[in-house]
């Protein structure tokens, strides 16, 4: 009976020693390829020469209505991204009032937020919520506004969505189809006191932190299959839409892991999803620099019973429903060895606790009178000398990877504490151990309908003091941009008393940036937008609307009218007292957009000293046309500006590159203007001819700036040649 006892403790120490060995061949890949990753890792600062796509986030909501309302005023003003380039489309369940309530207050505030309520009651799958979205959330809503979205997002309803994200998927998508940013739990501040508190949450960072941080890189720079982790996931539409061509639907809706299930199969028809693993540079409130990595941050379970039901739901819809489903032979034997690697869990985790047990037997046979069952210098000896060396080697790779995600802090505590069978890493293989049971009796005795079901966990989120953290503040754009040196700048907070002056009036003092460097900083932190020059933008009509007494007391300069809004050139914030007064006086809402002080001084200057008759009737210029009749937002128009500087091409062709505006409504718009022109020229109205204006200084071909001038103040008849 010994023998048969010993043979069996040599098959499981046989077989650990395999599945460990799998993990050895990442890690020696992962340092193989790292240097040339090092070289080819992209500056931050490239992010804003590429123009904004508009960007849709989908994220699928049941009972979340702790936690939905903190998420989408969060995302809705932290993300650095212009605001009308990006719409957060959330799926409900027209059972679920109490997360329709938590969202209905904030779409009357946000216009780049819907809420699509799905047709039957939930829970249905995430992948059922997910492509109701998309085909009656996102397609009826360009359907109705004649726009189109090039990048579509999923996101989960607890997720603290990096602030440079979208710009930096903006600036990959579409050099590629599709790709997954990392994802690393939130842990508190770790000490002795809270980590026995916080251990089933803290296996959470250990895990990801080490696939995040080391084996999906290691993956994306072979040719291995990368998965998509659920969140923080983000395709180009061109892939969606040969996803939909080659098999009827976006999300198979019977998986449970359909994020993993969609990126397999992106891989079998030839579209590869990648990984990128970025930093920022941040500024903390102790003025020390950092490098924060650009990820999905969000809560785990903390409790056993949780995260044995979440993880559970992972490995049945990995290791059990995508192994029956995938054709294996599909895929190349890189793609392959991914797809064993990612199957394995479901026999890796399972001998995981006996290998523990039979660990504790044989220290306990050295100290009682017990049968040996591990001998001297036999195989199964060397085998478990072997594994110890190699679980000691996975705790220092674990720890590395901690260390540069959390700190030495949680790479000690996790890693080493106590140094022979550390709590928190046995800790998580034993929850994943009772995990992969879980989905071993799904399997095997669950019904259809419990394997299909969307079977969720309770979520959490931060308070607002503490998300105010994540916000972006000036010194991180600064270091973003390479405005300032980090060295600089820390110097420079370093000398700052508290309460003193802003720290942009400080920089400029020190010579360390320019007017027109902080305010091309602030018109993006604040979503302002910002413009250099606006000579040719000047209109002295305006000037009979805003009172010359107003503009020079508050040291503004009116720009654009539409509706019941101004929109004004300004070189500082103004106070809401300031604003206040502007709508008491003249019944408009003012807007900003900073602009440098001499600028003012010089628009200022000519606006009110022109002499400009106005005209009984004038029509209206073609930004306001496209603004007042809600075709195109202020900040959409401006980005158009800017591209169209660059690029030297026509306006209309612009806003339809940027997917803002579709062909027939330009072409409606453009005809009812051309008529409403017409009337007004029959009545006397003094028009420059489009020969005129070719052969002007107001012509397209002129300066980058004057084409500003020439697209919001000449009639339309002489636009109409450079829309088509």
């Amino acid at each position: 009976m010994l023998y048969e006892i010993r043979i069996l403790v040599i098959s499981f120490l046989a077989l650990a020693l395999v599945f460990s060995l799998d993990d050895i061949v990442f890690d020696i890949y992962f340092y193989a390829r790292l240097k040339t990753r090092s070289r080819n890792r992209l500056k931050i600062k490239d992010l804003d020469n590429v123009a904004p796509q508009l960007i849709a986030i989908f994220v699928p909501a049941w009972k979340e209505e702790k936690v939905i309302g903190d998420m989408l005023q969060n995302t809705l003003t932290t993300i650095n991204y212009p605001k009308s380039f990006f719409h957060l489309f959330i799926g409900v369940y027209p059972n679920d009032i109490a997360t329709q309530e938590a969202i209905r207050p904030l779409l009357a505030c946000y216009k780049n937020l819907h809420m699509v309520i799905n047709e039957i009651n939930g829970p249905t799958t995430k992948a059922n919520n997910i492509n109701y979205i998309y085909h009656h959330g996102l397609k009826e809503y360009e359907e109705n506004n004649g726009l189109s979205f090039s990048i579509i997002a999923i996101h989960d309803s607890e997720d603290i969505i990096h602030p440079t994200s979208l710009k930096l998927i903006n600036y990959l998508i579409p050099s590629y189809s599709a790709i997954q940013l990392p994802v690393f739990p939130l842990q508190p501040f770790p000490t002795m006191r809270n980590f026995i508190k916080f251990l089933t949450s803290g296996t959470y960072a250990d895990e990801f932190a080490e696939n995040h941080f080391r084996t999906m890189v290691a993956r994306e720079i072979g040719r291995f299959i990368v998965p998509s982790a659920g969140t923080g996931f983000f395709i180009s539409r061109s892939a969606v839409d040969k996803i939909e061509s080659c098999r009827g639907y976006l999300l198979d809706e019977k998986s449970l892991t359909e994020d993993y299930e969609l990126s397999v199969y992106m891989h079998k028809i030839g579209i590869k999803v990648h990984y990128f693993l970025e930093g920022v540079a941040r500024v903390l409130q102790n003025g020390r620099i950092v490098n924060e990595f650009i990820a999905t941050r969000e809560f785990f379970p903390n409790t056993l019973r949780e995260a044995v039901k979440q993880k559970a739901r992972w490995i049945y819809g990995i290791s059990f429903q995508s192994a029956k489903t995938i054709k294996f032979n599909d895929y190349n034997r890189y793609q392959q060895y991914s797809l064993i690697r990612d199957w394995k869990a479901k026999y890796a985790n399972a001998i995981t606790v006996p290998c523990y047990l039979l660990f504790i037997y044989t220290l306990n046979s050295y100290l009682m009178s017990l049968p040996a069952l591990i001998t001297y210098r036999s195989l199964a000896w060397y085998l478990s000398l072997t594994l110890t060396a190699l679980a000691l080697e996975r705790q220092i790779m674990r720890a590395v990877a901690l260390k540069n995600v959390y700190g030495w802090r949680t790479a000690i505590l996790s890693n080493f504490l106590p140094p022979i069978l550390p709590i928190r890493f046995t800790w998580g293989n034993i929850i994943n151990f009772i995990a992969t049971l879980r989905a071993w009796r799904i399997h095997l005795f669950g019904s259809p309908k419990s394997k299909s079901k969307w079977d969720k966990t309770e979520h959490s989120y931060l308070s607002k003091n503490i998300l105010e953290t994540y916000r972006r503040k000036l010194g991180d754009l600064l270091l973003e941009k390479e405005i300032v040196e980090p060295q600089k700048l820390k110097l420079i907070l370093k000398g700052m008393k508290q309460g003193s002056a802003r720290l942009g009036e400080v920089l400029m003092e020190n010579g360390a940036i320019s007017e027109i460097q902080l305010l091309s900083v602030l018109g993006e932190l604040w979503g302002t937008g910002y413009l250099e020059d606006i000579e040719n933008l000047v209109n002295p009509a305006l000037a009979e609307i805003f009172p010359r007494g107003l503009a020079f007391k508050f040291q503004v300069v009116p720009l654009l009218l539409w509706g019941h809004k101004v929109l004004l050139a300004s070189s500082q914030a103004l106070a809401e007292a300031v604003k206040q007064e502007i709508t008491d006086k003249l019944s408009l809402e003012p807007l900003i957009i900073l602009v440098p002080s001499y600028e003012i001084q010089k628009a200022l200057n000519t606006m009110y000293n022109t002499g400009f008759e106005l005209k009984d009737s004038k029509p209206k210029r073609i930004g306001e046309v496209l603004i007042e009749e809600g075709l195109i937002e202020i900040d959409q128009l401006f980005q158009a500006f800017k591209t169209q500087k660059v690029t030297g091409r026509r306006l209309g062709e612009v806003l339809l590159n940027l997917n803002l505006i579709s062909k027939d409504k330009l072409d409606v718009v453009l005809a009812n203007h051309k008529v409403a022109v017409a009337r007004l020229n029959s009545d006397g109205y003094p028009f420059v001819t489009h020969s005129e204006l070719q052969t002007s200084n107001l012509g397209l071909r002129c300066l980058p700036s004057l084409c500003l001038f020439s697209l919001l103040h000449a009639p339309v008849r002489n636009l109409e040649p450079f829309f088509h």
